[in-house]
């Protein structure tokens, strides 16, 4: 913790209600949950802010900010698939996992491609590199 803490401009423990990050009106762009359980998604999908983190993620849902919930579990129950679905527009899913199409050559490049993704579906831009892009007129 210490490692991730030295990264951030501020740390709030996760039973702090009453962090100005419990509310909209402090701006945010996204909200990144990475690793997130099922039963995390679940609290989210069905209203349930009884932590910091889901009620950051109920704020971006609410203020129509982008939320991205990179799910853990794979694969998924059909009970977590309707979860995912329960939560409305601005959020968006994607796989705790790598990928390998653009066929990295070493751990770093595997995860400087999913740390890629991540931030693309944080801040709307694209990713700097993607599978067959040189093939593109643009």
């Amino acid at each position: 913790m210490d490692d991730v803490a030295a990264l951030c401009q501020g740390v709030f423990p996760d039973e702090d209600l009453s962090s100005p990050l419990s509310s909209g009106s402090n701006p945010f762009d996204a909200v990144v949950a990475l690793p997130a359980s099922a039963s995390f998604l679940a609290k989210v999908a069905s209203g349930l802010g009884d932590t910091l983190a889901t009620r950051v993620c109920h704020i971006a849902l609410k203020e129509r900010r982008r939320l991205v919930v990179g799910l853990r579990e794979s694969p998924l129950t059909g009970i977590v698939s309707r979860m995912r679905c329960a939560c409305p527009r601005g959020r968006d899913d994607h796989a705790g996992l790598p990928f390998f199409y653009l066929k990295p050559d070493s751990i770093e490049r595997l995860v400087g491609d999913f740390v890629d993704r991540v931030v693309q579906a944080a801040s709307g831009s694209p990713a700097p590199e993607g599978w067959r892009r040189p093939e593109l007129p643009w």
